[in-house]
């Protein structure tokens, strides 16, 4: 007879914790062990959004009180985009904090027991600002990216740009991110680091000026090579269809992947876009296409040949934007391929980000809606 050969693994829904409100939603996660996991988000406590982490140990998810921001957030509340840890006993999550109408970034630090808000500089002058992604070479060398907008009445009202903050062991700081081209504005949505002196980060760029391109929207990467950031040329779409990228992952300093969505003017459908560097320059890799729209939020590679993409997509005919479905993309060395989710029950979900322990070991969160109450939405991959 023999033993019965083991199942191959197979993405399958790990309950996770709830705060018992409406609009709970993860948008991160990492693992520094097997079985150690970090997820963070927002949930809403009746009256604002409100900053939430849970911690996977092993056995389950549960929820760990998050740091709060001094002073403390007025009713705008806070979140939390993203989470690294560089080591099991030091990990960064950013976000974003109201204390008033404007929005300022907030970085907040676990350091073995417990987390707490960090100082976070924010860019003067009147404008709002929020971080993405964050990212750490050493735990004393972090990188975290995300967007500021400015609300004055001054010849930049309305401009977003791009900001970047690095961590080098004292405390964080700005740091110089470069503008596109005159007329532009841009913003970072994900930022990873191959060593000290070579990072990259991805979002996108919007034209603003007065020519063909007014308005035109455009993936937008940058490369840090030790002597600040530079805008690194993205490959060029078809006439009418304006992009994005949202997540970029490394598995070496020659073989990089940067997914997001295209969207063209004809029809307003997205279909998910991935790039690839491979030491000398980025171009398009062919993405899976599904109808009528996708969009693909998180990328992650345990080597060469193993590669995972999250996101979501929505059936055909969707009428309301709760009918999109989670999306997991694998490229397995040769290509990309949706690979099977499991079914799920509700008005819709998405996944927004992936991270793996090792080929066989793999984490996604997100959201998902049911009785029209947003829940967390938590895969694992074993």
């Amino acid at each position: 007879g023999g033993a019965t050969p083991a199942a191959p693994p197979s993405w399958h829904v790990v309950s996770g914790a709830t705060t018992g409100d409406d609009g709970l939603s993860l948008s991160g996660v990492t693992c520094p062990g097997i079985h150690d996991c970090w997820a963070v988000g927002l949930g809403f406590d009746g009256s604002a959004d409100t900053a939430v982490i849970e911690h996977y140990t092993g056995e389950s998810w549960s929820i760990v009180p998050a740091g709060i921001p001094s002073p403390t957030p007025g009713p705008g509340g806070t979140l939390l985009s993203a989470v690294t840890c560089a080591t099991t006993s030091d990990c960064w999550a950013v976000g974003s904090q109201y204390p008033s109408s404007a929005g300022q970034a907030l970085i907040e630090h676990y350091a073995g027991s417990g987390w707490s808000a960090v100082p976070t500089p924010t860019p003067s002058g009147p404008v709002d600002s929020r971080l993405d992604s964050v990212t750490c070479v050493s735990p004393s060398d972090c990188w975290a990216v995300g967007v500021t907008s400015n609300y004055g009445n001054g010849i930049n009202q309305g401009l977003v740009e791009g900001l970047v903050e690095q961590y080098t062991g004292g405390g964080w700081s700005i740091v110089a991110s470069p503008t596109p081209g005159p007329g532009t504005g841009n913003s970072l949505s994900s930022v990873t680091c191959v060593s000290a002196d070579d990072c990259w980060a991805v979002g996108v760029t919007n034209n603003y000026g007065n020519g063909a391109n007014k308005g035109f929207v455009q993936g937008l990467v940058e490369q840090y090579t030790g002597g600040g950031w530079t805008v690194v040329t993205s490959p060029p779409l078809s006439g009418g269809t304006g992009s994005g990228l949202s997540a970029v992952a490394c598995v070496s300093a020659v073989d990089c992947w940067a997914v997001g969505s295209t969207m063209s003017d004809a029809n307003g459908d997205s279909q998910g876009l991935i790039e690839r560097y491979a030491g000398n320059a980025w171009s398009i890799v062919v993405s899976p296409a599904l109808s009528p729209s996708v969009g693909l939020l998180g990328v992650t590679c345990t080597d060469a040949d193993s590669c995972w993409s999250a996101g979501d997509y929505s059936p055909a005919n969707p009428e309301t934007f709760e009918e999109f479905l989670p999306l997991m993309e694998r490229y397995a060395g040769g290509a990309w391929d949706v690979f099977a989710a499991p079914a799920l029950s509700g008005e819709g979900a998405s996944l927004a980000s992936v991270t793996c322990i090792d080929a066989d070991a793999c984490w996604a969160v997100g959201h998902v809606t049911v009785n029209e109450s947003g829940q967390a939405l938590i895969e694992q991959f074993s």
